[in-house]
């Protein structure tokens, strides 16, 4: 076909291509198509068969797909298949995703399964292996992924290299993190790092580690700082966090983009459905500032290249897989029509691309133990003796970040009292593994005046993780997210205000997208109303024991210095 003696299966005619390589736009021309991949790139006419599709482009900008470098498909509680066909209507063809939740949760049979789910999708979806399976194992209770399940995944084409790793594991030299850098290198394949807060020393030890990329800068320094240590940097705009404001000034720099990235981190069923996904991130770096060449770069070519994709994906070029978004304008990054591997999945006169159904196993729904129930007595903090202690307490400071404060409280009848304490509410962590773990404390910043909310979706370990205005609504929060077999549960009183079922390991629906989006924002709204300050509780919930960002973290075992990496009691006298 690219000699033009056959046919082509799919011509987009009249259309304008942009050269991600050199940034131009080159004269209306055809792309023929055959099969998934692109054959012919040009202004010269190739022949048509009776069977060849063709796409009239109207003058428009032919764009590569665009790549979400840094997805988290594992974290976004809706089923794969569901996720996927939203995903790609606007554009994104391709997400990068870890599966460090799936692995926590279900171990090596949840990744086999999840890379199932992902399979033949209208998405196309590149895995990075675990690291973090727990978040770090001598503090956090979980599974384990060894180096021969590791190996065997590295070696799946599906499968691009190492997912995130804290630094803090770097530089406190993890035998068992050496030995996994030593397999993803002699395989050739990426390692990502994880470096919220690294500086320095820190940051150059994840850079010497093997270490190629980091998504974790939140002002221009640090995204400098990265590139001066050789990572890759990916810009984050997602539902986690929304980086790309405090970052525009870098679309001023007299600078070479060619090692930056956008990536979403996430973007839960709601934020997709309302605003899309890397179409949307793409959109706003343009609005920002970026260049428009240059955002849609950071989100096709760029990302193709870091992970060593560049040759099948990432531009508009032969040889390439047939990724393709029709878009009016260069500055207007709205799709008209979306190709994926040579099928039009979003496109005017074809009927949209529907997802493979796939349907997790029944083990998927036991893996983790629910069989246990707590009583309001179980979530009081004991203490023995009489007078005052101190308790060490987890200060809410947004969504995500958590500070450590100390109060003085008096304990009466061996129970630490802090009803009259202003401000604070009762927390817990129990492991799903281990349920004979479990942990309360208390914390600040919730301000609950009445009401309990618990989750068994949590990062970096399979928690149910709760807090509450008192005991009897905490106990019977947690009580019905172990009925649901997981889950998320908002209540006042004894009534259940909102909730979701997560009963594939505790952290996926089985439910529509549309529905798992809408029982998410109730979800919220129902925490919100009980006197949450901030806008996501649902993610406070499940970040009370991440212990790879500031500062002091809930766990089933204790609280967790994150800085230190250690663990600290809750009480000390």
């Amino acid at each position: 076909m690219a000699l033009g003696q056959e046919p082509a299966d799919l011509v987009l005619t009249a259309c304008r291509v942009l050269n991600v390589y050199t940034g131009q736009l080159l004269p209306a021309g055809q792309v023929g198509v055959a099969g998934e991949y692109i054959a012919y790139v040009g202004g010269e006419e190739r022949p048509l068969g009776p069977n060849t599709k063709v796409i009239d482009g109207q003058g428009q900008i032919l764009v590569p797909g665009f790549i979400d470098a840094h997805a988290h498909l594992d974290e976004m509680v809706a089923s794969p298949p569901g996720y996927l066909e939203a995903v790609v209507r606007g554009g994104t063809t391709t997400l990068v995703t870890d599966a460090m939740e799936v692995a926590n949760a279900m171990g090596a049979d949840g990744v086999n399964w999840f890379l199932e789910a992902v399979r033949d999708q209208p998405t196309r979806v590149f895995l990075l292996v675990p690291t973090m399976v727990p978040g770090n194992p001598r503090l956090l209770p979980g599974r384990r992924l060894g180096p021969a399940v590791v190996a065997a995944l590295l070696d799946l084409a599906e499968v691009v290299g190492l997912g995130e790793v804290y630094w803090t594991r770097v530089v406190a030299d993890d035998p068992e993190l050496d030995s996994l850098f030593a397999l993803a290198r002699e395989k050739r394949k990426v390692i990502e790092g994880h470096g919220a807060g690294a500086r320095g020393g820190g940051l150059a030890a994840l850079a010497v580690s093997g270490a190629g990329a980091c998504h974790e800068a939140i002002k221009v320094e640090e995204v400098m700082e990265r590139l001066s240590c050789g990572l890759f940097t990916i810009l984050r705009e997602g539902s986690i966090r929304r980086d790309l404001e405090a970052l525009a000034p870098l679309a001023r720099e007299s600078m070479d983009f060619r090692h930056l990235g956008l990536g979403s981190d996430g973007i839960d069923p709601a934020d997709l459905l309302a605003q899309g996904a890397m179409e949307y991130v793409v959109q706003k770096a343009i609005d920002l500032g970026f260049p428009p060449v240059t955002a849609i770069q950071m989100a096709t070519i760029n990302n193709a290249t870091h992970f060593g994709l560049d040759h099948v994906l990432g531009a508009v070029a032969p040889g390439r897989y047939a990724d393709l978004v029709l878009l009016p304008r260069l500055e207007e990054i709205r799709a008209t029509c979306v190709i994926k591997g040579g099928t039009p999945v979003a496109a005017p006169g074809y009927a949209p691309v529907r997802a493979r159904p796939y349907l997790f196993p029944r083990a998927a729904r036991e893996k983790l133990d629910f069989r246990w129930r707590l009583a309001p007595a179980d979530l009081c903090l004991k203490a023995s003796g009489t007078g005052e202690v101190t308790v060490q307490v987890v200060r809410l400071l947004d969504d995500m970040v958590t500070a450590w404060e100390r109060v003085s409280l008096p304990v009466r009848h061996g129970l630490v009292r802090a009803d009259g304490a202003v401000g604070l509410n009762l927390a817990f962590a129990r492991s799903t593994l281990e349920p004979q773990e479990y942990t309360v404390a208390l914390v600040r910043g919730w301000q609950l005046q009445a009401g309990a909310c618990a989750s068994s979706a949590t990062w970096d370990a399979p928690h149910v993780v709760g807090v509450g205005a008192s005991a009897a609504e905490l106990a019977f929060a947690a009580n019905r997210v172990a009925e649901l077999g997981g889950g998320v549960a908002v209540v006042r009183g004894q009534e259940v205000l909102a909730e979701l079922a997560l009963p594939v390991g505790g952290i996926i629906s089985e439910e529509p997208l549309e529905t798992v989006a809408a029982k998410m924002e109730a979800i919220n709204r129902a925490i919100r109303g009980l006197g949450y300050p901030h806008s996501n509780p649902f993610l406070a919930l499940r970040v009370m024991g991440f212990v790879g960002v500031p500062r002091l973290r809930l766990t089933a075992r204790g609280l967790v210095d994150t800085k230190n990496q250690t663990l600290v009691p809750v009480i000390t006298t």
